[in-house]
């Protein structure tokens, strides 16, 4: 397996069975992160102290990127990298 994708395939592959886990986790991370930047968008925070909500932002956007790496894999440039990479050693 090189990556959490591939790994994930071969699973659904092999059991015959689609996590559906994986999936529900994603959409609540997608949906969570959009709202969330919905609400700071275009209302104000009330007075006082604001830490707990930037956190969660964070983490939000921060699994928003896993979500997408998992689901789209890496950048077309890393993609051509490693691409070289393999012609180089190959050959």
């Amino acid at each position: 397996m090189s990556d959490a994708r591939s790994g994930q395939i071969e699973h659904e592959k092999a059991t015959g069975k689609v996590d559906i886990f994986i999936y529900i986790l994603a959409w609540l991370i997608v949906i969570g992160f959009f709202g969330l930047m919905g609400l700071l968008c275009f209302h104000a925070l009330p007075a006082g102290p604001n830490e707990a909500v930037f956190l969660l932002f964070g983490a939000l956007s921060a699994g928003f990127g896993q979500v997408l790496t998992f689901f789209y894999g890496s950048s077309k440039g890393s993609q051509s990298k490693d691409i070289m990479l393999n012609k180089g050693v190959k050959g």
